[in-house]
């Protein structure tokens, strides 16, 4: 291989030249085969250097490019197929740029004494006026100015969208309406983040602190009695729960809040009404007994709202019923005018399926009706009949009696000197207030008369 000429100009070695008006930069074509393709190659390569030391990439130069020269027909070349506008701009300003030095190399690529091929080298050396390196430096800082008014402008927008989503929920709380407020705090957490503002951390604590401060300060109390002392049939005061939180600094209402009624045989759920106060409304009890209910948060629906919040807490606001069923008619025994006796079978614990037999006597001659209490009705289970009872004589009230549940029921013994004002069959059974009835008419009897109670556990 042969270069021609063998020596290169002074300049390519060199320091590259400089001086108050114009800068310098020397191109590199590389290898080609045709002069004139390694001259364009070295020129662009010179531009290139040019766009390198203004600081911009090349995109960012076209932009420069159209939005400085668009509408200058100076730079525009003839169009061309399959280039695209930019990149004519670009290769039209470069050929504005000055070539004030070439250095052409041409290499022979020789067998022998015979020439196989040939190809170019080409350096040049490019003089750009210093005002368009002011040009482009001024186009960069103004747009380096415009794009960060753009991005405080996005940011205060973002900022005031944020701000505007927080007060619409905070509004919703002001409302009563928790629910809604939290779906909407719910929704916010997740479009936050895509918000251009760096302050957009700032707003989601803001929103998570609002979240923790209205359910922690959700609170349930009593709005009935808390306790309530009934007889059987008597129709108890409804349970109510009253609801409320603070989304600011007082409390408000909360309507729409689930509450679940339960008790050990189960439960159901209420939705607080306008005021914050959801009411169970109960049926009579129509035996003795005691029952306990508890109201809370129903967590499991609110959660088929609340997908992803942590309600977990909630299940801890609850408030506590009791309702007390009693027969007080029982204890309000007459003062015995003598002595009645009144005994079990049975020495202790009587099991289900036992049976076991009563007997009763009198410290005088008297009559005796013994009458079994479950807790629900009262029956007249034995009348003695015939002659009285004599004075301490001990009879059989009832026999083979047994039960086919544990419980407790009681045995109530009415005697009476005298005669009773109605005549009963064995077997009649009356409902509780009906009951109390029969033991009121006999307690108010003129004459002798005593009463006496037999308590019954039934175990398994």
């Amino acid at each position: 291989m042969r270069r021609i000429p063998d020596v290169e100009l002074e300049w390519v070695h060199s320091a590259i030249p400089e001086d108050e008006e114009f800068l310098y930069f020397v191109g590199y074509s590389g290898k080609h085969s045709e002069e004139r393709d390694a001259v364009t190659t070295a020129r662009q390569d010179a531009g290139n250097k040019f766009v390198e030391y203004c600081g911009i990439e090349a995109q960012t130069f076209s932009k420069f490019l159209s939005v400085t020269y668009g509408r200058s027909s100076k730079i525009k070349d003839a169009t061309e197929s399959g280039v695209s506008g930019s990149k004519q701009q670009s290769e039209a300003y470069f050929r504005k740029l000055r070539v004030v030095g070439r250095s052409s190399s041409e290499y022979r690529v020789l067998r022998g004494t015979q020439e196989q091929s040939r190809f170019w080298r080409i350096k040049v050396l490019v003089r750009v006026p210093k005002s368009e390196f002011s040009e482009v430096q001024k186009w960069k800082q103004k747009r380096e100015d415009e794009a960060k008014a753009l991005k405080l402008a996005q940011e205060k927008e973002a900022e005031i969208l944020l701000s505007q989503q927080l007060e619409t929920a905070k509004t919703s709380a002001r409302e009563g309406n928790l629910l809604g407020a939290l779906k909407q705090l719910q929704h916010f957490r997740k479009t936050a983040p895509e918000q251009p503002t760096p302050k957009r951390a700032g707003f989601l604590t803001e929103a998570n602190g609002l979240e923790t401060r209205w359910l922690d300060s959700v609170a349930l109390e009593a709005d009935a009695p808390a306790e309530q002392q009934l007889e059987p049939g008597q129709t108890p005061t409804p349970l109510a729960v009253k609801a409320s939180f603070k989304p600011e600094a007082s409390s408000v209402p909360l309507p729409h809040l689930p509450i679940y009624f339960y008790d050990a045989a189960g439960g159901g759920t209420v939705m607080t009404d306008t005021k914050g106060v959801a009411t169970l409304q109960l049926s009579p009890f129509s035996s003795e007994q005691e029952k306990r209910f508890t109201a809370s948060p129903s967590v499991k629906r609110m959660g088929e709202q609340l997908a992803g919040i942590d309600l977990a807490n909630l299940k801890d606001r609850k408030v506590r019923f009791r309702i007390v069923v009693r027969t007080p008619f029982l204890k309000q025994r007459v003062k015995n005018d003598f002595p009645l006796t009144l005994a079990s079978s049975v020495k202790g614990n009587l099991r289900v399926g036992d049976a076991f037999g009563v007997s009763g006597g009198c410290a005088k001659r008297c009559r005796i009706r013994l009458y079994y209490w479950d807790g629900q009705s009262g029956t007249l289970v034995h009348e003695t009949q015939g002659p009285k009872l004599t004075k301490g004589e001990v009879r059989s009230l009832a026999e083979g009696v047994n039960s086919d549940a544990p419980g407790r029921f009681t045995l109530i013994a009415l005697a009476t000197a005298g005669a009773y004002p109605d005549a009963v069959d064995a077997g009649t059974a009356y409902p509780a207030t009906e009951f109390a009835v029969v033991l009121k008419n006999f307690r108010s009897m003129k004459g002798a008369k005593a009463e006496e109670h037999l308590e019954i556990t039934v175990q398994k």
